[in-house]
Formats: structure tokens, sequence, C-alpha cells
């Protein structure tokens, strides 16, 4: 099930502050982080074969779900784009 608005804004808050930790240049702002959060969270509401299809098949489940995170944050490193995934877990599980 889909996490609320403010559960996603919970989300995007821990993501910024784990990227961009305070004394750090910020290189993306709240709304490209929330709008990843959101892109990831709609993404695990589909069936493994929808998405299958919608990445052309042949890849990982964590590289499609790489695959759904919106520009800018799609250009962030690794380790950013993953933690989007884990905040959408985390979230979804009531940890943030």
């Amino acid at each position: 099930m889909a996490m609320t608005p403010e559960a996603q804004n919970r989300c995007a808050r821990f993501v910024c502050n784990q990227a961009f930790p305070p004394g750090t240049t910020a290189t993306f702002h709240f709304g490209h982080a929330l709008a990843a959060v959101q892109a990831v969270d709609a993404a695990l509401d589909v069936t493994l074969n929808q998405a299958v299809v919608a990445v052309g098949g042949g890849v990982t489940v964590i590289n499609a779900l790489a695959m759904q995170i919106p520009a800018p944050w799609n250009t962030g490193s690794a380790a950013q784009q993953a933690l989007i995934g884990v905040a959408v877990f985390m979230g979804r599980g009531g940890l943030i």
C-alpha cells in the first residue's frame, strides 16, 4: 500500500538529511527528493510482470526501481539513488 503524502514527506526529509548532512552543499532540493520518493513508492505497487514490461526486461529489481527515479535525482550517485529505495522501504514499514 502506498505511503500517505505525509509519510512521503517524512521519507524525503530523511533522504535529504542523510544525503546532505549539515555543513555540506546539497546538489538537489527537497522537491527533487520528494519526486523520487513518490516515484519509487508508486513503482512498488505494480506487479512484477508490469515492472518487467515497463523497463524492457533483463534488469534486476533494484535497477528497475532506480530507473523509476526522475531527473535530476537520477543523476545522483549510486548511494544517493539507493538511499531513496531504502527510505521508501523504511517508510512503508513505519520506520520513518
